[in-house]
């Protein structure tokens, strides 16, 4: 069984100017909670929409991005890691956290309208997760420089793999620094709560990070249980998506396609969609996607 995942050593210029990825649904997340905090407390919450563009606005200045890129995720429901493992990402509800699957449904409904007139490309296709397309996004643009904006921990992987690649986490507002293990061997060893993915028996953080500095006793623990071994590599390494091939053809086709700013429209969709307090900001929030490529 192979275990030797190395980076990719290819040398790259970093840009000053690189792709702005986006796991559009990780940051939209985090907005419409953040609206709901802002009602929790009784005051008038800003639009989780209105949110989301400052966000997106600070982070396009920041890195001075190039391009930008809106990855969406397929439904829960529908992702195909769910045939191999049943319960992968399964939900349970809890009493401490709001329902917000309406706002989120509608939320969607009008960014996808919204970004088809600002300069930017939308990547979505069933039963992919935003992790496999940006996977497949990165590796086409290698080695252009790329910024992925994700709390997910799971993306460490690509810029673990890619050098022209980074990670910013929007919630400590820092890059975060590349391991010195490799991710995919880590998390396969000792499970994603998270996920609901299934580590070896007594694996931690710890004896995990142990076995992959030592690859004899690694070699001889994963004898352990390889299968097991097999299907979490499946599930957690982005480079063994069975449709991956699929997934980077579709990346060149999208980078291929035209992108427009189309300033009339945006207003239209802003207007007809009634978003509150996003004609207010307008000119301040749509105006840096102009000109993006």
């Amino acid at each position: 069984m192979m275990i030797d995942m190395n980076p990719i050593d290819q040398k790259y210029e970093s840009g000053r100017n690189p792709a702005l990825v986006l796991d559009i649904k990780n940051a939209l997340y985090r907005a419409v909670y953040a609206q709901k905090a802002e009602e929790a407390r009784g005051r008038r919450p800003v639009n989780n929409i209105v949110i989301l563009f400052r966000q997106i606005n600070n982070w396009m200045r920041h890195f001075k991005a190039s391009s930008v890129h809106i990855m969406w995720d397929t439904p829960r429901s529908m992702v195909w890691r769910k045939k191999i493992l049943e319960g992968y990402k399964a939900r349970e509800k809890s009493a401490y956290v709001a329902d917000i699957s309406e706002d989120l449904q509608r939320s969607t409904e009008i960014l996808k309208a919204l970004f088809g007139f600002l300069n930017v490309r939308q990547y979505a296709l069933d039963h992919m997760e935003a992790d496999d397309l940006i996977y497949a996004l990165v590796s086409v643009l290698h080695p252009k420089s790329s910024v992925i904006v994700s709390t997910d921990s799971d993306m460490l992987q690509i810029p673990f793999r890619f050098n022209s690649c980074s990670q910013f986490d929007p919630k400590t507002e820092e890059v975060v620094e590349v391991p010195r293990n490799n991710p995919v061997m880590l998390k396969a060893l000792k499970g994603d709560k998270s996920d609901h993915i299934p580590g070896f028996v007594g694996i931690g953080d710890k004896r995990a990070t142990k076995l992959c500095d030592n690859k004899k006793l690694l070699v001889e623990h994963i004898r352990i249980d390889e299968k097991l071994l097999k299907r979490n590599l499946t599930l957690i390494d982005l480079s063994l998506c069975p449709f991956l091939l699929k997934n980077t053809l579709y990346t060149h086709k999208v980078l291929a396609s035209d992108i427009k700013f189309d300033r009339k429209e945006a207003l239209k969709t802003i207007s007809e969609y009634k978003i509150k307090g996003m004609l207010a900001e307008f000119n301040d929030l749509i105006a840096a996607f102009q000109h993006l490529s």
